[in-house]
């Protein structure tokens, strides 16, 4: 819902946009995608985010969104909004109302506001997103953790923002994007707080630490998964208190390549070869040089 800025909200936000300079009104971002090795699965908060349990990853520094947002004063012009542009494609953010979230809950760090569900979040400034992926999304390659973290981190520079509140936007915006916020490999803690400001993502190792480690990417289908991650989420917690029960997102390839790994192991009598996949039927395999 818009309403207009009191004067004193108004002086605020001029004080601290008269601190961005032009220049960097508009901030490009590359940010890659992260691969679950310990995934999370579930949520004990879904507003917030937060996760059931910790998880860990490798970022795959090929893969990556290449993200331009921009922050924009809309003072004489009520009637625009925030506006996301993916692979050339416009998002209907009445439709995915996750961006909406990161982009209200930035307004309130501007401005500073205390209201914590966002009914404040000022609308007299709006922000701009045009990102490229050089991989297919939603398609189970952590597309929207790479898209998110790139939000959230290019936030962090035109606002400049602490790296705890650039992880927070990144995690309400998906969950797995605050591990892309790191690089190499990443631990996200589920954290115990209720408001979870303890639920963050840290770098376990560099990317440097292990050099000789490479990771293949096979895709086995291109196109959008039948049943999104969230989702998938949410009918595990509902359905199982056990978390026993999973969605099945592996294809028949899937599973013939889970046996050839196995085989090329066996035939090695060591273990040279894994595989992980995400919430699709795509595969990570990991293998040293």
């Amino acid at each position: 819902m818009f309403r207009r800025m009191t004067n004193e909200e108004e002086n605020g936000v001029r004080s601290k946009l008269a601190k961005i300079e032009p220049q960097n009104t508009t901030v490009e971002v590359t940010v890659p995608i992260n691969i679950a090795l310990i995934k999370y699965w579930g949520k004990r908060d879904e507003n917030l985010v937060l996760p059931l349990n910790d998880s860990l990853s490798f970022t795959i520094d090929s893969l990556f969104a290449r993200t331009t947002v921009s922050i924009e004063s809309i003072k004489d012009d009520a009637q625009r909004g925030d506006e996301v542009t993916i692979n050339g494609k416009t998002v209907d953010l009445r439709k995915n109302s996750r961006f909406g979230k990161v982009f209200d809950e930035a307004r309130k760090l501007l401005y500073n506001s205390s209201d914590n569900n966002g009914s404040n979040a000022n609308s007299n400034i709006v922000f701009k997103v045009d990102s490229r992926t050089n991989f297919p999304v939603a398609a189970g390659l952590a597309s929207s953790a790479a898209g998110f973290a790139a939000i959230a981190f290019a936030i962090k520079q035109l606002l400049s923002l602490s790296d705890d509140d650039a992880c927070r936007l990144a995690r309400i915006g998906s969950g797995s994007a605050c591990r892309s916020m790191c690089g190499g490999l990443a631990h996200w803690r589920a954290g115990v707080l209720v408001n979870g400001v303890d639920s963050i993502s840290v770098s376990r190792f560099p990317s440097s630490h292990w050099p000789s480690l490479r990771c293949i990417i096979v895709i086995f289908n291109e196109r959008e998964k039948d049943t999104g991650s969230t989702v998938g989420m949410q009918r595990t917690v509902q359905t199982s208190s056990l978390l026993k029960r999973r969605i099945q997102y592996l294809t028949e390839a899937s599973w013939a390549l889970i046996r050839a790994i196995h085989n090329f192991n066996d035939k090695q009598n060591e273990v040279r070869a894994a595989y992980s996949f995400d919430a699709g039927p795509n595969a990570c395999v990991f293998m040293e040089r």
